[in-house]
């Protein structure tokens, strides 16, 4: 089953942050860390679950779910059955 992914204003803001970063030294790091980031959520169509619920938002209602990218990144998301939301991305250095 595969499910649509809604990345929110707060992760759209994030990302477009994270991009104008990197694109003052490389711009070819900044479009491949961008698309990276845009990329890794696609496999969350398939398996939503594939990120461990996240410890530090234990706290919320919902179930906080993080998948890390590039060792340095994490996509912070929840599943509901017709939505993966992407909610932030996290800079974890």
């Amino acid at each position: 089953m595969r499910i649509d992914i809604a990345w929110s204003d707060n992760a759209i803001a994030l990302l477009d942050n994270i991009y104008r970063f990197y694109s003052k030294k490389s711009q070819t790091a900044a479009i491949r860390l961008y698309n990276k980031l845009l990329d890794s959520a696609e496999p969350l169509r398939v398996f939503p679950q594939a990120g461990p619920i996240e410890p530090l938002l234990k706290e919320y209602d919902c179930e906080f779910r993080s998948l890390v990218v590039e060792k340095h990144y994490k996509l912070i998301y929840t599943v509901t059955d017709e939505l993966i939301e992407i909610h932030a991305v996290w800079d974890c250095r």
